[in-house]
C-alpha cells in the first residue's frame, strides 16, 4: 500500500514495515552502542527512521544491495545517535567529547569484547575490516544471528556463511596480531 506524504510523494508502507522488521535488531543494537545516558535507544531509532523516510530515500534504499542497505541503516542510526547525544549535551549544559570517546575506543582494543571460536573479536578493528567482514562479524557475534539467519538475510548458502565467517575471523585475528593484541 502506498500512502501520500506531506511533500506529495507516496511511501511504500510495506517496504518500510519489512525494512523495520528485518533490521530492528541492528537498529536497536547500534542505537544502544552510540547513545549516551539520558538518551533513549527508541528515540534514536525513531530519529533514524524519520531520516530514512525523508525525501525520495525509498528509491535509493530499494536500489541498494542487502549489504549496502545494512551499512546505510547502521550509519543512519549511528548519526541519529550522535545528533541526539549532542542535543542532550546541549540541554544538560555539558559537552559530549565524542572525539575523545572514539579515540579512547581505538586505543583500548578491549572496549568491546565478544567470545567466539577464536576467543575475542574486538570492536576497535571493525572499521578497518572490509565491509562484508564487518557485517558478518557484527551479525554473528554482536546481534547473535545464527548462520542460517545470516544466510537467509543476505541470500547466501549456509555453508558459504560458515566459510566467510571463518575467513573474516582470520582477517580480524591478523589485524589484532599486527596491533599487538595477543589472545590466549
Amino acid at each position: 500500500m502506498r500512502k501520500a506524504s506531506k511533500a506529495g510523494s507516496t511511501l511504500d508502507e510495506k517496504f518500510y514495515e519489512d525494512l523495520i522488521q528485518k533490521h530492528s535488531r541492528l537498529m536497536y543494537f547500534t542505537a544502544e552502542k552510540y547513545r549516551v545516558e539520558g538518551v533513549d535507544s527508541g528515540d534514536v531509532v525513531q530519529e533514524a527512521l524519520l531520516s530514512l523516510l525523508k525525501g525520495d530515500r525509498e528509491t535509493l534504499l530499494k536500489s541498494f544491495s542487502e549489504e549496502t542497505l545494512v551499512s546505510y541503516i547502521y550509519y543512519t542510526v549511528r548519526n541519529a545517535a550522535f545528533s541526539l547525544n549532542r542535543k542532550q549535551a546541549k540541554y544538560s549544559q555539558a559537552e559530549l567529547p565524542l572525539e575523545e570517546q572514539a579515540l579512547e575506543e581505538l586505543q583500548d582494543p578491549h572496549s568491546w569484547v565478544s567470545q567466539s571460536e577464536l576467543h575475542i573479536v574486538l570492536d576497535s578493528i571493525l572499521d578497518v575490516l572490509p565491509e562484508n567482514d564487518r557485517l558478518l562479524l557484527t551479525y554473528k557475534y554482536r546481534l547473535d544471528y545464527s548462520n542460517e539467519e545470516i544466510a537467509a538475510l543476505f541470500g547466501w548458502k549456509k555453508e558459504s556463511v560458515r566459510t566467510m565467517l571463518s575467513r573474516a575471523r582470520q582477517r580480524a585475528m591478523t589485524i589484532m596480531n599486527d596491533r599487538g593484541v595477543k589472545l590466549e
